[in-house]
């Protein structure tokens, strides 16, 4: 098992660590959809964690390699929910919409 920094400057280093690799676990904290990167200030963290997973997703290193998301902080997200909108941050989806 290899736990791979999350930063930006530690991304290059993923793909050193994966020859011979049969999982990738992607933990995902559900909770961060307000809070944005500390070396991009207008990056959403839930927003960066959405692109990268669709960046392992689609590479071709990974074609047959297992992959899990795993969203975790579900009571911290719920919590947050009842006093942060969420549609402020995704207002593209369409089940927040109202009608």
């Amino acid at each position: 098992m290899v736990d791979v920094g999350g930063q930006r400057s530690q991304r290059q280093k993923w793909f050193q660590c994966s020859d011979g690799i049969t999982l990738i676990l992607f933990m995902v904290s559900s909770s961060e959809y307000d809070q944005v990167l500390m070396e991009d200030r207008r990056t959403s963290r839930l927003v960066e964690s959405m692109n990268i997973f669709e960046t392992i997703v689609n590479n071709k290193l990974f074609f047959n390699v297992s992959i899990i998301l795993l969203l975790d902080k579900m009571d911290l997200l719920v919590a947050k929910m009842k006093t942060i909108s969420i549609k402020k941050h995704f207002p593209e989806l369409p089940w927040w919409r109202s009608g």
